[in-house]
């Protein structure tokens, strides 16, 4: 019974993350992105491992907020190494989304690939090979483009530095 306890609390104390985006592959190049007229579906296909891959990608739009008892939206990915059977095209948008590689546009949705180095370490020190890797991200939205705002400060008399922002 105590470690039921624990686990439910640990279930509402720890909702689960809204992600923004979805990891398809590290270090890939000759990214291209088709989408369904409709937009429910796309296909991105590129270079990683010395292979071309495929990723049938749909299921989700629109990442919630976290929030307990909530499910998040995911999108449901089908990976191969042969194009699978797809009609789709790209209507190149052009969004000012950071680090973006590809974005297509439908009148319903907005799909976007981007490709950073997010996993790297805090305070200058040198990234490990596998976090230096770039990883190539995918997302799925309707509505315009999120807007983060970033202000800085100092805090503790001016000791400490103090970024905040929505």
């Amino acid at each position: 019974m105590r470690l039921f306890a624990v686990l439910l609390l640990a279930a509402v104390a720890f909702p689960a993350q809204a992600a923004a985006s979805e990891l398809i592959a590290r270090k890939a190049t000759n990214v291209k992105l088709e989408v369904t007229r409709d937009g429910q579906q796309a296909l991105l296909s590129y270079r990683a491992q010395g292979r071309t891959w495929y990723v049938l990608a749909g299921g989700a739009i629109n990442a919630k907020a976290p929030a307990a008892g909530k499910r998040q939206v995911s999108l449901t990915l089908r990976r191969s190494t042969t194009r699978p059977p797809f009609s789709g095209a790209c209507t190149r948008a052009h969004l000012l989304v950071p680090e973006l590689v590809t974005a297509c546009a439908t009148a319903r949705s907005n799909w976007a690939v981007q490709s950073w180095q997010r996993a790297l370490p805090n305070f200058g020190v040198a990234p490990s090979a596998f976090r230096a890797q770039p990883e190539l991200r995918l997302s799925h939205w309707s509505g315009p483009v999120a807007v983060l705002t970033l202000k800085a400060d100092w805090s503790y008399g001016g000791k400490w530095q103090h970024i905040y922002g929505a």
